[in-house]
């Protein structure tokens, strides 16, 4: 696990794209909301649909109107989309960005945004990491690899990032004190 410095901590946490507050419902199980992009702060719509067997999701272009159907995001132009099967344990497959997109947060605000769903619908449900990750895809999930689950809300997410940094410090109070005993021991000789 990477240490974070509090500041790595607290600036994760500001630069999150997902305006969480933006998640609206627009029809049955059907969710639009807003992607704000981390450098440029332009406003991205984000829209997202259970079709029966989990959820669909993509990030388009600003100013666009996506009208998502089943499948659409895996076919459309979709700058980021992510599916996923339904269940108690909720699986990713199909989790893919543009590379001209990737590294602005995209694929996590996807992630943040069906949790956060599932969440409200009161389903109890968690995403977890497919078994077949890809290099990008292993690197997405490696700061929840430990809590074996995606957070499920805004809140989770900040309690995981505090007690990353907790175990952080923890472990960093016990090198000093084994150092020091070292020293100690040392001088001892």
């Amino acid at each position: 696990m990477p240490f974070m410095t509090p500041f790595d901590t607290a600036w994760a946490l500001l630069k999150m794209p997902l305006d969480y507050d933006s998640i609206e419902q627009v029809g049955e199980k059907e969710y639009n909301a807003n992607f704000i992009h981390p450098e440029t702060g332009e406003v991205f719509p984000m829209v997202a649909s259970d079709f029966g067997m989990g959820y669909e999701s993509g990030i388009y272009r600003p100013g666009q109107k996506p009208e998502l159907t089943q499948g659409s995001v895996l076919s459309s132009d979709a700058l980021s989309h992510l599916v996923l099967t339904g269940g108690d344990r909720d699986s990713a497959w199909g989790v893919k960005t543009r590379p001209s997109h990737r590294g602005k947060g995209m694929a996590s605000a996807l992630y943040d945004m069906a949790a956060n769903i599932r969440d409200r619908e009161g389903e109890g449900a968690v995403i977890v990491p497919s078994f077949d990750r890809s290099r990008g895809g292993k690197g997405l999930w490696e700061r929840y690899e430990s809590e074996g689950h995606w957070p499920r809300s805004q809140e989770e997410k900040e309690q995981m990032a505090q007690s990353r940094e907790e175990a952080r410090r923890e472990l960093e109070n016990i090198y000093r004190r084994t150092r020091l005993r070292l020293a100690l021991q040392r001088r001892r000789r």
